[in-house]
């Protein structure tokens, strides 16, 4: 610490800054502070001068609490976390069970936090565009494995409709729950671009899966677990 021009106790601006830093780049850390008992500043505060001694350490730690409370509210904090950080805060440096999709049905909870991770299918639909414009088909059929509640279907439509193209996905996905999630979104009676098939990829035949028009595939998509960059 340092005194500023009124002789109370302050952080160095550089030391200011080496906490907005790890601020930036921690997103939560815990400051701990020890206040030696004898320091300059008891005698060189003329306010302490009628004190006795005890009462003269006890205000100055209330001068440095004062100090750290409001370096904490003002400066520390003057960046507001995102929406997308505040989402990540909990998983962040904490080992966490792997999930096991294939042998489990992942809830809806944990569809919720796949689905709120932006890049991973902006990236899933840029692949797919890429995919769509090198191969210039006026009708592609696309098969989704591992569908969950739609997030790679929907991909696949925003790529083929932002080029103009013909598209039809089929979405294979085993867990029931997610199943009626795709039913919702996607009525089998009234949509046509998008087929639900319930069934495990590994345990169904060719002929299970194939377009009613006997067609193959022109891609098929798959979901990662996890977020890109997180192994």
């Amino acid at each position: 610490f340092i005194l500023n021009d009124a002789g109370f106790p302050v952080l160095p601006r550089a030391t200011q800054s080496l906490f907005q830093s790890l601020k930036n780049l921690l997103r939560d850390f815990r400051l701990l502070f020890v206040i030696e008992k004898e320091h300059d500043i008891v005698s060189e505060k003329d306010i302490f001068q009628t004190d006795t001694v005890s009462t003269k350490i006890n205000r100055l730690e209330n001068y440095y609490l004062q100090y750290l409370v409001h370096f904490g509210q003002n400066v520390i904090r003057q960046r507001e976390s995102s929406s997308q950080e505040r989402l990540e805060a909990p998983y962040l440096d904490v080992l966490q069970s792997p999930l096991q999709p294939l042998a489990d049905h992942l809830d809806a909870s944990t569809y919720d936090i796949f689905e709120q991770d932006p890049f991973k299918y902006q990236q899933y639909q840029l692949a797919i565009t890429q995919f769509l414009r090198d191969q210039a088909l006026s009708f592609v059929q696309i098969l989704v494995i591992g569908a969950g509640r739609g997030p790679l279907v929907k991909a696949s439509l925003a790529a083929a409709d932002a080029l103009q193209i013909k598209i039809r996905v089929t979405a294979l996905e085993k867990n029931p729950h997610a199943i009626r999630a795709l039913e919702q979104i996607w009525p089998q009676q009234t949509h046509s671009r998008v087929r639900i098939i319930s069934g495990d990829a590994r345990r169904m035949n060719d002929a299970s899966i194939i377009e009613e028009n006997g067609m193959l595939y022109d891609c098929v998509v798959s979901e990662l677990l996890g977020s890109f960059g997180d192994n």
